[in-house]
């Protein structure tokens, strides 16, 4: 586009300088044109005074000096005539070439506005070309810069695949030395599970030993040498007394304390809040300081609940980020991720050490295997879950808590469809099995509400009531009794409340602040915790 411009601006000058050439040209024959007429007036000035003049006057002697002028003005007007034919015939010529000359002078002044046309078209492209030239030069310098950025990293992701090439074969060469241990590790827990099964089998046999022992006994006694007047049952007598003194408050997570869960030896308390983080704390000396054992992190949302593995070692958390994970106390690190929900996992629960239930706002559960990491079934209950719970020592019976008030009771080796349903008066926020997988259910509900459910039955039997029990939250929690004999709820103005499961009754109540508002809790065998919205930790003991 460059080239062409000075082509054609080179060849405009050229046409320009024999344009200003015949312009000179006609400058000049203008300017003789004018000598020549001026001459012509000479000479019809000098015509004139001759003829006015006698001739004897002229010719005379006494007017020699005047003859002789005459003859010069003759001479010269003779040679003006001469010179006058010549600029006469010489501006008859140029005449045709000034008229020649004019016309090609507008002939170039058609092609001049042609060119000036062109030129102006030609200089609104090279302003397009130069403004697309720009463009593509500032898109270069960002493919120059993202192609320097996409060097660094594959250079950082070449070293970091040497890392773990080096450190591929180092584990192969470990593996050998692996594969025995692995092979008697598999032995033993083949070993275990085979005493685990066989250990369910026994304890569901003195179970059904045990029940119809009981019902021999009803069966003997007359109605009215029946402990506490009922008539065709026998009255409970709790080994737990109810957990109504404080002994200590402190401040665990940053936010709300979604859930509260003692370790099964009671001496760890691990608590789950909006702060995205798992605390774990030694509970072993509760009237003293609480020392912080540790901080799980991983977690891109807020975590909702959280329960320790059968060997201490583990803690199982689901969250709102749409996963649940597995952590290892001891170091701190995530061992398994449990991916597939399409919502925020409201409740994560350990079946057996190998698999889980998970419960979310996707209106799904889903069975893990943990082993595997891979979902064994997807159930369908058709409502948010809120809390899932297992019910049965082999982990196949489930019961989970949904925003329809209904709480779902399934067999996850059936179909979805065999599920039972027992239906609340409120939507239900949190559920509690007996620690001794025996026939209760506690179930909390947004009216204010614990409901004592038959698991045998799929009934409810009772509602523990309290008129200053305010559930403050829809993921409320309760708790059992060690025993399995009381039942623990918490709520409003820091008011805890204890009842009896046997009987309903309403045994104590506890008290802290008036400004927290509780919504976890838990019990172990030497005390029971509560979790709050204001991110503090109250411990509460019977004694």
């Amino acid at each position: 586009m460059g080239n062409f411009a000075e082509d054609f601006l080179e060849k405009l000058s050229k046409q320009k300088a024999g344009y200003d050439l015949w312009n000179n040209i006609i400058e000049d024959l203008n300017a003789k044109s004018a000598h020549a007429s001026r001459l012509e007036r000479e000479n019809a000035k000098l015509t004139k005074i001759i003829e006015e003049k006698p001739s004897s006057d002229i010719d005379s002697p006494t007017s020699g000096e005047k003859t002789a002028r005459v003859s010069l003005l003759e001479e010269k007007v003779y040679k003006l005539q001469e010179e006058i034919t010549e600029l006469l015939r010489t501006k008859s010529s140029t005449g045709e070439k000034l008229i020649e000359t004019q016309n090609q002078k507008q002939e170039l002044e058609k092609r001049v506005a042609v060119y000036e046309e062109e030129i102006g078209q030609k200089n609104t492209e090279l302003e397009s070309v130069k403004k697309a030239s720009v463009d593509e030069v500032n898109t270069i310098n960002d493919l120059k810069t993202a192609h320097e950025t996409v060097s660094d990293e594959y250079a950082a992701l070449q070293l970091t695949y040497n890392q773990l090439e080096k450190r591929y074969m180092d584990l192969q060469t470990e593996n050998g030395h692996l594969t025995a241990e692995l092979l008697r590790a598999r032995e033993q827990m083949a070993e275990l599970a085979n005493s685990e099964a066989m250990m369910a089998a026994k304890l569901a046999k003195m179970q059904e030993q045990n029940e119809l022992e009981a019902a021999l006994r009803n069966a003997t006694l007359e109605p009215m040498n029946v402990p506490g007047g009922r008539i065709g049952s026998v009255a409970y007598s709790p080994r737990c007394s109810p957990p109504v003194k404080k002994i200590n408050e402190f401040a665990a997570n940053k936010g709300e304390i979604n859930e509260v869960q003692f370790s099964q030896d009671g001496f760890l308390l691990a608590t789950a809040g909006d702060d995205r983080e798992i605390h774990i704390y030694d509970v072993s000396n509760p009237a003293s300081r609480i020392p912080l054992q540790a901080t799980l992190k991983g977690c891109n949302s807020a975590v909702s609940s959280v329960a320790f593995a059968s060997n201490r070692k583990h803690i199982l958390a689901a969250s709102k980020d749409y996963a649940a994970r597995i952590w290892d106390i001891g170091n701190g690190k995530v061992l398994k991720t449990l991916t597939g929900h399409t919502g925020s996992v409201s409740a994560a629960r350990y079946l057996t050490a190998n698999t889980a239930v998970t419960g979310s706002s996707d209106r799904t559960l889903r069975i893990w295997d943990l082993t595997k990491l891979a979902t064994l079934k997807t159930m369908w209950p058709g409502s948010t879950c809120t809390d899932v719970a297992s019910l049965s020592i082999d982990g196949t019976l489930i019961a989970s808590a949904h925003f329809n008030k209904q709480v779902h009771f399934t067999d996850h080796r059936q179909s979805n469809k065999d599920a039972a349903v027992v239906t609340l008066s409120s939507r239900v926020t949190g559920l509690a099995a007996s620690p001794d997988f025996g026939t209760d259910l506690l179930a909390v509900t947004r009216d204010n509400e614990i409901c004592l459910l038959d698991i045998r039955q799929m009934t409810m039997k009772m509602k523990l009531m309290d008129s200053n029990f305010r559930v403050v939250a829809d993921y409320t929690r309760c708790a059992f009794s060690p025993c399995g004999g009381l039942a623990y709820g918490v709520g409003a103005n820091g008011h805890t409340s204890c009842w009896n499961v046997q009987s309903g009754k309403l045994l104590d109540t506890g008290s802290s602040n008036d400004d927290i508002s509780y919504i976890s809790c838990a019990w172990s065998t030497k005390m029971a915790a509560s979790g709050s919205k204001s991110k503090l930790v109250t411990l509460w003991t019977d004694c």
